[in-house]
């Protein structure tokens, strides 16, 4: 019988901490993106203030993603940040079909890049530096 003892080193150190990292920064980033929404609902919102709702809310996934990651793998923090956040774009060009590749000659595509990697490593290394409770 297989147990987690017997998985290999790269698996322990890498996959699981970064599958953990990248569940928990979509299950945020959905958090988020549906607490703007109710807000939009509610709120008399003008529609040029939507792009930088939804970037907050790539940011906070980012940043929550990068620090659950770096705990789980327990060293590396910026390391395991930057490898969530990176896998967070991807599945946000992904789920938008790649559309964002379109206007890529914009700075949209860039500065989201830019703005995941970003939170994502520094909650790597917060994630790192906060003591766990006992």
């Amino acid at each position: 019988m297989h147990t987690r003892k017997d998985d290999p080193i790269w698996m322990k150190r890498w996959v699981r901490p970064l599958g953990a990292g990248v569940l928990t920064g979509i299950l945020a980033c959905a958090i988020s993106l549906l607490a703007m929404a109710a807000l939009l609902l509610t709120q008399d919102t003008p529609q040029n203030s939507i792009p930088p709702l939804a970037l907050v809310a790539l940011v906070t996934g980012a940043f929550t993603g990068g620090l659950f990651a770096a705990r789980a793998a327990g060293q590396n923090g910026w390391l395991m940040g930057l490898m969530t956040g990176g896998v967070l774009f991807l599945l946000l060009m992904t789920a938008g079909g790649f559309a964002l590749l379109k206007d890529v000659q914009t700075a949209h595509t860039w500065v989201k890049l830019a703005v995941m990697l970003g939170a994502s490593a520094v909650g790597g290394i917060v994630g790192i530096n906060v003591r766990k409770r006992r």
